[in-house]
């Protein structure tokens, strides 16, 4: 476990962790470092402040390639994939939870387009449609981890979305 050490680097966290249980390991025994390699992530992830699902899984993407990982088996209970997303939302996220101006709302709207039409370019697949907490259970029953970006108004009243690690 690695707990975030910041307000907005959920997401960045919950992708370290899912690469050290599967054995592509990012962290070291160094705090500093590990918090630098956890911004460094959140920088190329965000959409100020959060990190929608798109470009978070372009950057787990990037960081696949980036560091080696063929997609074969990192140790024998984990199968590391490229990320897939599914969108239960038809638009865009993320954008109305505390935009405090039109200027911020222009800016994560041009941020998620631009990760949206990177994520075409690339392949990496992006699906809209809802999917079950049965489906969630399967995907990790074949051994794979699942990042799912959750409210918390229903479990602890805060208006905020929180990246959370599914993995058993």
């Amino acid at each position: 476990y690695y707990g975030q050490t910041t307000d907005v680097t959920c997401g960045p966290t919950a992708a370290l962790m899912s690469f050290e249980q599967s054995g592509m390991h990012r962290f070291g025994t160094d705090r500093d470092e590990n918090q630098a390699t956890e911004i460094a992530m959140w920088r190329r992830a965000t959409n100020y402040p959060a990190c929608d699902p798109v470009s978070l899984a372009l950057t787990i993407a990037e960081d696949m390639e980036q560091f080696g990982h063929s997609g074969e088996l990192a140790s024998p209970s984990q199968q590391v994939s490229p990320p897939t997303v599914i969108l239960s939302a038809p638009g865009l996220v993320l954008i109305d939870d505390e935009p405090t101006n039109e200027d911020e709302i222009r800016l994560r709207k041009a941020l998620q387009l631009d990760a949206l039409r990177r994520a075409e370019l690339s392949g990496l697949p992006v699906e809209r449609r809802w999917f079950t907490a049965a489906e969630i259970r399967d995907i990790v029953a074949r051994g794979a981890n699942v990042l799912l970006l959750i409210s918390l108004l229903p479990l602890i009243n805060d208006p905020n979305a929180h990246w959370v690690l599914v993995h058993d």
